[in-house]
């Protein structure tokens, strides 16, 4: 009877195959969603170490850039194994927390260098001080020699006379007669 029904009603034997090929094809759809899920899954855990390996090369060039600065500045770690441990501790921080730490070491390290750009123009300072007090010290140690070198030279109140004066009124009578000066007393 499934036959006579079948060859009399030949739009249900399609409709058949139709809901068979439907449930097929439906089930074909599932597993490739299925596949497709897990496609995407495993994409997207490639994408975030990706991501990860990127964001740790960035964070790593930012530190090296921060341990450039805080060397330029004078800051100087104990040992390399000192070093790498602030550079461990620095990679773990979060975002904002290396964001805040790079702001306050960077703050650091141009307050260091404004002091040291201050010492050292202070250093300038005191040794152009010093170097003029000395140097006046000099011109009043100058004057002061000549002052004594005129007062006795020049002196009529003595009435000794030692070689360094008989000296100089030799070779000053001497030159006085060459160049032919003439003096008031004689």
């Amino acid at each position: 009877m499934d036959k006579e029904k079948s060859k009399a009603n030949p739009a249900s034997d399609s409709c058949t195959e139709l809901l068979a090929d439907k449930d097929r094809l439906i089930d074909d759809l599932r597993a490739e969603i299925v596949d497709l899920a897990e496609a995407l899954g495993q994409m997207s855990n490639q994408l975030e170490e990706v991501r990860a390996q990127n964001e740790s090369i960035i964070r790593k060039n930012q530190i090296d850039k921060l341990m450039t600065t805080l060397d330029k500045a004078g800051h100087a770690f104990d040992s390399k194994a000192s070093r790498e441990i602030e550079i461990h501790r620095l990679m773990a921080l979060s975002e904002d927390a290396f964001n805040a730490t790079t702001y306050t070491l960077t703050e650091l390290a141009k307050d260091q260098e404004r002091a040291r750009i201050k010492r050292e123009k202070q250093q300038v300072e005191m040794n152009s001080k010093k170097k003029r007090r000395k140097k006046s010290e000099l011109q009043q140690t100058g004057k002061l020699n000549t002052e004594v070198w005129r007062q006795r030279t020049h002196s009529s109140d003595r009435n000794e006379s030692s070689l360094e004066e008989k000296l100089t009124r030799g070779f000053m009578a001497a030159y006085k007669d060459r160049a032919g000066i003439v003096e008031d007393g004689e």
